[in-house]
């Protein structure tokens, strides 16, 4: 049993390239949606993907399953000692500061650099509007806290973190408990949505004196993917000692055909009265690929899938630059438009990450060299 749970930690902990397609595909989803909406196209010209936006249900989703990934990690590690909370909860959260902050903080300054640039403004001017962006330097835009420019559509990442620093420290105390306690919050959240707003995807609506509907979803949706790292395990100890070969490709085909289904149904149109349903299938789809069992990982192995799961933080955040660079007569060919928008996307992301891994190195070195007078060099 032991050496079970150490290999699905293991493998938790190692980059599943079938969900790193599936990143990328969501990440694009999200930004086809977007462009609709941006530029106003109409139904029938544009029939498909205009509730791509539900994508980040699955990054929701996924984000709950590794943080119990991470929890269950540390939890071990420190067993039969209770783990330090407050501590690993601090390592946890920079971990995540540190992934998202090369191209959070490149496509920030490229935004005041060229809102600068573009409205003539004086020095000072450019350092009220800093300033008044401190929300948006701590990733805390879009929250309600009066931010004067932030990322377009970052709302995402910044109710994540939030989320995740509520979440993390209650799930490391006592991962089971929560567990049981996750699909209440979900089915609570979900109740509400759909019968106050008819819909499961909530923004901004409206201010309920604390935070915006969007930070409910993302706690209850954070919430309900730690079941899915519980049903994985489940899964991966359970089911996965008895399966034959032939049980194995008829789980592979299974989960092929769960995911083959729910892209189908983001493409097409997802109606409202449906998004639960897409939901139960991104809680079901997450928890067999993380289980291990089936062939996809094997399949989507090779590193290159991984580099597309990375790169796609870059292309939702960097996908109002793009927008920008769209040629006025793409609007004019409506769906093929909006597919011509997503390489364009996908090119304006990849440069954003790579200029922020570059400028993160170059951050790094400078403050090295000049903490070296002040440091002593590690034994």
């Amino acid at each position: 049993m032991e050496r079970t749970e150490a290999a699905l930690l293991e493998h938790a902990n190692n980059r599943n390239g079938a969900i790193d397609l599936l990143r990328l595909f969501f990440t694009l989803a999200v930004v086809a949606a977007h462009y609709i909406s941006r530029f106003d196209i109409p139904a029938e010209s544009a029939p498909y993907l205009r509730n791509g936006h539900i994508g980040v249900e699955f990054f929701f989703t996924l984000t709950g399953c590794l943080m119990a990934a991470s929890a269950d990690r540390i939890a071990s590690r420190a067993a039969p000692e209770k783990p330090d909370v407050p501590g690993e909860t601090l390592q946890f959260m920079k971990r995540k500061f540190l992934n998202i902050a090369p191209v959070w903080y490149t496509v920030l300054i490229t935004l005041v650099l060229t809102d600068a640039v573009i409205k003539h403004l004086s020095l000072s001017s450019v350092i009220g509007l800093l300033q008044n962006s401190v929300p948006s330097f701590l990733m805390l835009s879009e929250l309600g806290l009066g931010e004067q420019i932030w990322i377009p559509f970052s709302w995402y990442v910044c109710v994540m973190m939030v989320a995740l620093l509520i979440l993390f420290p209650l799930v490391l105390t006592d991962r089971r408990r929560f567990t049981c306690a996750a699909p209440l919050l979900l089915i609570a959240y979900c109740a509400y949505a759909m019968q106050m707003k008819g819909k499961l995807v909530l923004l901004q609506e409206e201010w309920y004196g604390f935070c915006y509907p969007a930070m409910l979803r993302g706690i209850a949706e954070i919430s309900g993917g730690t079941l899915c790292y519980a049903l994985s395990k489940y899964l991966r100890e359970q089911v996965g000692p008895r399966l034959t070969p032939a049980g194995r490709r008829a789980f592979t085909a299974a989960e092929i055909l769960l995911w083959a289904a729910a892209i189908l149904q983001v493409f097409l149109h997802v109606q409202r009265g449906e998004q639960i349903f897409l939901l139960v299938l991104f809680i079901i789809g997450v928890s067999m690929l993380m289980s291990g069992l089936s062939d996809t990982s094997r399949l989507f192995a090779h590193p290159f899938f991984g580099w597309l799961g990375k790169v796609s933080l870059g292309v939702y955040l960097a996908q109002d630059f793009a927008f920008r660079l769209v040629p006025a007569g793409w609007v004019e060919l409506g769906m093929r438009g909006v597919l011509l928008c997503l390489p364009l996307a996908f090119l304006v992301g990849v440069l954003a990450w790579g200029s922020g891994r570059l400028l993160a190195k170059a951050f790094g070195l400078l403050c090295r060299r000049a903490a070296a007078p002040f440091v002593k060099p590690a034994a």
